[in-house]
């Protein structure tokens, strides 16, 4: 009988092994699977500024509590807005949707006072692009997102939902098979 040390037996079954296969699965069926590939961002995240709370959309001054604001319109996740605004002019914004030109910063929604014929004032004011999301804040397009080999966890399909992945590449599952020898 010969004996064999742990490394010399462990070389010896590795040369045996074959790279895992890869295999296309659902995205919510990938949970507790192994990613196959890198998964990088196809896009700016956000694609675009956006706001980060329910409030009003204004162009900064710094003296946003100093007067009323004049709200034009309001815009929600997916709508634009295109109108024209001055100064002193608002639009009430949702949380996750698109700031347009010329605003570049929210003010939430609790700091606001209404007022009648479609005014509002401010209890503070707001600092510049405070409440506001950047685009490419989370990540810039290319940037990896969920690198290969990964065990795929709930954070993770949210990540790929995010990015579009909903056929996922992951590792065929290994067989194993356990060969008991001896004559214990």
């Amino acid at each position: 009988m010969t004996d064999v040390s742990f490394e010399e037996a462990i070389s010896s079954v590795l040369g045996l092994v074959r790279a895992p296969g890869e295999r296309i699965v659902r995205l919510p069926d990938a949970v507790g699977e192994i990613l196959s590939r890198d998964v990088v961002a196809d896009r700016n995240i956000p694609p675009f500024h956006r706001a980060a709370m329910d409030g009003y959309a204004v162009r900064w001054t710094g003296k946003e509590a100093d007067r009323p604001y004049r709200v034009v319109g309001t815009v929600n996740p997916g709508d634009t807005w295109s109108g024209q605004a001055g100064e002193s002019d608002c639009i009430k914004i949702m949380t996750g949707a698109m700031i347009p030109e010329p605003f570049d910063a929210v003010i939430q929604v609790e700091l606001a006072e209404q007022m009648p014929e479609g005014r509002v004032r401010f209890r503070e004011p707001v600092s510049f692009r405070q409440n506001v999301a950047l685009e490419g804040e989370d990540a810039k397009k290319g940037d990896p997102l969920v690198p290969r080999g990964s065990l795929l966890q709930p954070r993770h399909i949210s990540t790929l939902a995010a990015v579009g992945h909903w056929d996922v590449r992951v590792t065929v599952r290994p067989t194993v098979a356990v060969l008991a020898t001896g004559g214990e």
